[in-house]
């Protein structure tokens, strides 16, 4: 079964009287590693269209699908999220000086899919590091009541901050001790961790059991959140409490760590 975002995408390739052989190198040049035909032939046929990292490169070539693949039918399997003050101010002023989110991309060393995310809502509160990046490129930053109009998640006087697990430049700064947790395209969490250095934490995520770990890191963990804890017990006791409080949710947490009894 073909779905919505699927035909959303060959009526876009179409538009642009692209074949499935241009369409995919323009995906292998943007996206830095080989796209095939036979992958655009899938996510134009299959029951699931393309995974979610390749959405916001194949927006950039063909112009915006999932919208118009999310209004129209619900198999797309794509949620609209709502769009943070800052996401549209730094949307604005990046069309105002021209900049393709690409280009905007190139420019701030970060990767297209952070730029989207930021844009399109998903995250909301961009840590520090990244909004310095963006200023610097963009010229200005944003009025005051485009970054704290909205409350974001607090923890013992910390926020709480998104970054992209696909984009490296976008992990937490180096030293970051804290709580994180890695979320689906569905807003639904699938992993919650802990560590002195959350960075490093997540590069062991990427590395170890490669084959195993890069299927669902890569597929599955489309963004996160994070809060900053130095105290090591105060982190493990947070940890602990998340895992055991969103149980069968946390997909991964179930699949690579070992189950503990519970206290009598």
């Amino acid at each position: 079964m073909t779905t919505a975002l699927g035909r959303a995408l060959r009526r876009a390739r179409n538009r642009e009287n692209l074949t499935q052989q241009a369409l995919a190198d323009k995906l292998t040049k943007a996206v830095g590693s080989k796209v095939f035909p036979s992958y655009i032939c899938n996510w134009e046929n299959d029951d699931k269209g393309p995974p979610d990292k390749y959405i916001p490169y194949i927006e950039e070539i063909l112009g915006p699908i999932t919208k118009k693949a999310t209004r129209k039918e619900k198999d797309a399997e794509i949620i609209e999220h709502e769009t943070s003050d800052f996401g549209v101010w730094m949307r604005n002023t990046r069309e105002e000086k021209g900049l393709s989110r690409y280009e905007l991309a190139q420019q701030t060393g970060l990767a297209v899919p952070t730029i989207y995310f930021i844009e399109s809502g998903r995250v909301t509160n961009p840590q520090d590091a990244t909004k310095e990046k963006i200023y610097k490129v963009l010229g200005k930053q944003p009025p005051e009541q485009h970054v704290t109009k909205r409350k974001h998640p607090t923890y013992n006087g910390k926020n709480v901050h998104g970054f992209n697990p696909m984009d490296r430049s976008d992990w937490p700064p180096k030293g970051s001790s804290g709580v994180y947790v890695l979320y689906d395209k569905t807003h639904h969490p699938v992993y919650v961790g802990e560590s002195i250095h959350i960075g490093i934490r997540l590069g062991e995520h990427k590395d170890y059991e490669q084959k195993e770990f890069d299927k669902w890191f890569d597929a599955t963990a489309v963004y996160g959140s994070y809060i900053e804890v130095a105290d090591e017990k105060a982190r493990i006791e947070l940890e602990w409490v998340m895992i055991r409080f969103l149980k069968d949710s946390l997909l991964f947490n179930i699949k690579y760590t070992e189950p503990e009894e519970d206290e009598d």
